[in-house]
């Protein structure tokens, strides 16, 4: 991956001469494999030692706006994180918590709408899945999680299928990290993190904002491209997958150290 470590000095001092600069900060933090370490049940992915303390820190600071986006539904996000005040997306931004609403956005889909689609489609595709791969229902989506690459193939092809043989426009399939999932089209977290970015100006009457974006999927990628006046750095990991992000970092322990030495 030819891409920049983001830990070297001349590197770190610009990224602090940005930061320091910013009137306004919107951090953006994908959370598997960015906050916490890969788990092969998802339900026991813990967030990585130290970085829920960072966060509160940072939280305390004027100015700066944290917003963790993830593929998992809302609901199950805030449990695996949860602190008061800052923004949650879940599902791939297509269900928003923003911290000076009292209410659940869905920016996209009206998502008792969109289940009276997908429950008519989801027993048909889980019969056609073989028992070994763990179905998880997201609510605007769901997850096949894969043992190997040949059965997210195999997975993929059988869910184009049923988009195909229901006529779903809306729908898409797309892979990650030993994942496959069916969602609503026209979505990602790089329009939510436009969206959540967007409330924020308008709420608080801000001019601009100094956009920076952590994560390590596929998924991420739709947020990497939206950031132009910013920092987007990519979570490798184990993988070596090309990115779009302008740095690196290795895992999320130096994402812990990005946020305990940065910001």
């Amino acid at each position: 991956m030819n891409k920049k470590h983001l830990f070297q000095d001349k590197r770190l001092k610009e990224i602090e001469n940005k930061i320091e600069a910013a009137e306004n900060i919107f951090l953006f933090l994908d959370y598997d494999g960015t906050l916490a370490p890969f788990c092969k049940n998802p339900d026991n992915a813990a967030v990585f030692p130290g970085i829920k303390e960072e966060l509160f820190k940072i939280q305390q600071k004027s100015g700066v706006y944290i917003s963790i986006i993830s593929g998992r539904e809302l609901s199950n996000l805030k449990a695996m994180l949860y602190l008061k005040g800052i923004n949650y997306a879940g599902s791939h931004g297509l269900e928003i918590d923003l911290s000076f609403l009292e209410q659940v956005v869905y920016p996209a889909y009206n998502k008792d709408e969109f289940r009276a689609v997908f429950n008519k489609i989801f027993s048909d595709i889980e019969f056609k899945i073989k028992n070994n791969i763990r179905i998880e229902d997201k609510g605007f989506a769901a997850a096949f999680h894969c043992n190997d690459d040949l059965e997210k193939v195999s997975v993929k092809k059988t869910l184009e299928s049923k988009i195909k043989k229901f006529s779903l426009d809306n729908m898409e399939v797309i892979s990650g990290r030993q994942v496959v999932e069916i969602r609503p089209a026209g979505w990602n977290k790089g329009e939510a993190v436009n969206y959540i970015a967007d409330s924020f100006k308008k709420q608080y009457n801000i001019n601009s904002g100094y956009n920076i974006y952590l994560g390590d999927d596929r998924t991420d990628e739709d947020a990497f491209a939206v950031i132009e006046d910013g920092l987007s750095i990519y979570v490798k990991n184990s993988d070596d997958l090309h990115t779009s992000a302008e740095y690196y970092l290795n895992n999320p322990e130096e994402v812990y150290l990005f946020l305990q030495n940065l910001l």
